[in-house]
């Protein structure tokens, strides 16, 4: 009798275990037909709680009872009906086969896993505890709530902790997990609980704002500031809340901690502050919208900035302002609180104005000269002035504001040749170069060749004097032509500039234009180029 009675238990056993791996779905049909047959509830029980470590391998867990593999598959509905039939909610669930773990009961499988919230709320409604996880794992505990998606299990398993205060293996309470997770509702319970130290720092230094602020979450940054936590708390690298929030180039976060009192010009253990951490590429790495939000990013800190900048400052903000801010007037007040740093260099050796007129900033070129104090024909370190950095960026407004109202030389030469003229035929810029021709600039002056070949290395036109196919078939002449010297007029019809050429010639009152014209684009025929007459024609058709 004994033995019919081990046989239909073991069947029973290897059915469920197909069950289990096979159809899951129809697992509560066929424990109802157990419930149903000569089975009694207590051996009901014993195969539900059945061990299966031979029938189901795993590589993780061995020694799984059924309730075990079904919270490892994550499978809330077949939880609910082995609990239903009685499944052991604070029996061992498996063993590990790494000896350095522990898996305490099926609740801690559970939260070790970050299983559905219903599966949680399952085991919980059936008498699980988080007793014996809180005494020996509450790091997976902590864990799970700060993970959770849905607040109500959340809420259910913090009504089960005896204590809100516990720290992680990396001295992280649950205020810092929530506010790294962006969990507003676990937050503001820890908080309520009044367990816990707002200011508290973890194994890293870092309190909760700086973990919030890290993560951009700008709710929790409030709710924490409403608390009482502190803007001017660092972490181990004496990085702010603030430093945090401009590298993740939050506008949102930013404006919050400004508000709160935080600190333009504190300064990290590299000595970089919020205003540096702006310019640099690190925070705009961060951003789905790198250039909209740079900008925002810098004016917002920019208009909260009242006292001087240090000089590494200065030279990083004012700088990048001045290329990508839209509106002049922002920088303006920038220098206005720091007329003291305006004669500062990049890493270039240029001065603001000089990418102020570059960048076609001419508001900020006219502040610096007329109420900044700074020469309109102050160089750089290869001797560019403001002048040629217009001419080179087409800013025509800053060009003749210097030539007309501030005696800039029109001819002006750069220490390798260049004049505004040249700069702006080099860079495409025709119409402005008409202008600065009838504006009296000297129309003989020459460059070489070879200036030309080292220059287009910086530029983007492309010059039939400097055909690759020319170089290979007779790379003797082609670099001998590198002394030879090339007039304006030659060099306009060569970048196909028809209107200027014509002006030129016409400025010149020399022969007729036509021949003039075919003269110039001859003139590199030595390349053994047949397109230049043809070139030329072509021009004066334009």
């Amino acid at each position: 009798m004994h033995g019919k009675q081990s046989k239909k238990m073991e069947q029973a056993e290897s059915n469920l275990v197909h069950y289990l791996m096979e159809d899951r779905t129809h697992i509560g049909d066929f424990l109802q037909r157990l419930e149903k047959s000569e089975f009694s509830k207590e051996e009901l029980r014993a195969v539900v709680n059945s061990r299966l470590q031979e029938q189901i391998p795993c590589l993780v867990y061995s020694d799984y009872t059924p309730l075990g593999y079904a919270i490892f598959q994550n499978d809330p509905q077949t939880v609910d009906q082995l609990l239903k039939y009685g499944a052991c909610a604070q029996l061992a669930p498996c063993k590990p086969k790494d000896k350095n773990v522990c898996i305490l009961s099926p609740l801690h499988l559970a939260l070790k896993h970050l299983c559905q919230p219903s599966l949680v709320d399952i085991l919980l409604q059936n008498g699980a505890s988080t007793k014996n996880v809180q005494s020996r794992d509450v790091s997976c505990l902590l864990g799970f709530i700060a993970k959770c998606p849905s607040k109500e299990t959340a809420e259910a398993l913090l009504a089960d902790m005896s204590c809100l205060n516990r720290v992680d293996n990396d001295k992280r309470t649950l205020l810092h997990l929530a506010a790294m997770n962006g969990k507003c509702a676990v937050v503001n319970s820890v908080l309520i609980s009044h367990q816990v130290d707002i200011n508290q720092f973890d194994a890293t230094g870092k309190t909760a704002l700086l973990y919030a602020a890290e993560r951009n979450s700008p709710d929790v940054i409030q709710l924490l500031l409403n608390s009482g936590a502190s803007v001017h708390l660092t972490d181990a690298w004496d990085r702010t809340a603030l430093h945090f929030a401009v590298r993740r180039a939050s506008v949102t976060t930013v404006e919050r901690l400004l508000s709160a009192g935080a600190s333009v010009s504190a300064h990290d253990r590299k000595g970089l502050t919020p205003l540096t951490y702006a310019y640099s590429t690190e925070s705009i790495l961060h951003s789905r919208k790198p250039r909209a939000n740079a900008d925002k990013l810098i004016r917002c800190l920019a208009g909260s900035t009242k006292q001087t900048l240090d000089k590494r400052d200065f030279i990083h903000v004012a700088f990048h302002m001045t290329r990508i801010c839209e509106t002049d007037s922002v920088v303006i007040k920038l220098l206005e609180n720091n007329k003291g740093l305006l004669s500062q260099r990049n890493n270039n050796g240029q001065m603001l104005i000089h990418v102020a007129a570059e960048f076609r900033k001419h508001a900020i070129v006219k502040w610096l000269v007329e109420k900044g104090g700074l020469h309109s024909d102050v160089t750089d370190a290869i001797g560019w002035q403001p002048l040629h950095y217009a001419a080179k960026g087409g800013n025509k407004e800053t060009l003749f504001y210097l030539l007309q109202q501030h005696g800039a030389k029109v001819n002006s030469a750069t220490p390798g040749g260049w004049t505004p003229v040249w700069i702006l035929c080099r860079n495409g810029w025709k119409d402005i170069a008409c202008d600065v021709v009838c504006h009296g600039c000297d129309i003989k002056l020459t460059m070489t060749v070879s200036t030309l070949r080292q220059a287009d290395s910086h530029f983007s036109l492309p010059l039939s004097l400097f055909d690759p196919e020319a170089q290979r078939v007779h790379p003797v002449a082609y670099a001998r032509t590198g002394s030879r010297r090339i007039t304006l007029v030659q060099f306009a019809t060569e970048c196909r500039f028809g209107r200027l050429a014509r002006l030129i010639v016409d400025l010149q009152g020399t022969s007729p234009l036509q021949n003039r014209l075919i003269q110039a684009a001859a003139w590199t025929g030595k390349h053994k180029s047949p397109k230049n007459g043809a070139a030329a024609k072509t021009i004066l058709a334009n």
